[in-house]
């Protein structure tokens, strides 16, 4: 079971890789995903994106691209989101992401289980206004599940 889901995701992560490649043109100047272990995604752990050389066109907006399977157990995902230039935080947010609605119906689109969602998350990114960002997950619960990858990319504002 544990193979067949980390072949499923290192699948998907292959075929999205080839899709920003084939796409890169068209919009999409930077994405980076990072694996969650099977065992959960801890609250103490945060996942740090460099940005250093990625934030060259203004016209960039950042999204955060996440991916779960079906049997995430919650209608959301609070994850808190750090803002840092040459080392220093330089803003914070909090980013209630919806996964389902009211029914149980997943947000997004699917693919063999697992589910794939793009939340924006700044418009009009600036070159310069920072170089890194740290994601954390902000549930009650120290370890959250069931959530497989999670990214961010610089796409072209449309």
């Amino acid at each position: 079971n544990t193979k067949i889901i980390m072949k499923r995701n290192s699948l998907f992560a292959l075929l999205f890789a080839l899709l920003v490649s084939a796409c890169s043109s068209d919009g999409v100047y930077f994405s980076d995903f990072r694996d969650i272990d099977e065992a959960g995604w801890a609250k103490q752990q945060p996942f740090d994106f460099d940005f250093a050389d990625s934030i060259v066109k203004p016209e960039s907006d950042l999204v955060l691209q996440l991916r779960h399977d079906n049997y995430y157990p919650y209608r959301n995902l609070y994850v808190k989101i750090d803002y840092f230039k040459n080392g220093k935080q330089v803003s914070t947010s909090d980013v209630n992401v919806a996964l389902a609605d009211k029914f149980g119906n997943w947000y997004g689109s699917g693919l063999g289980g697992l589910y794939q969602l793009t939340v924006p998350l700044r418009s009009k990114v600036a070159p310069g206004q920072f170089d890194e960002v740290t994601i954390w997950h902000n549930l009650r619960q120290d370890t959250v599940k069931n959530i497989a990858n999670i990214g961010l990319a610089l796409v072209k504002n449309e």
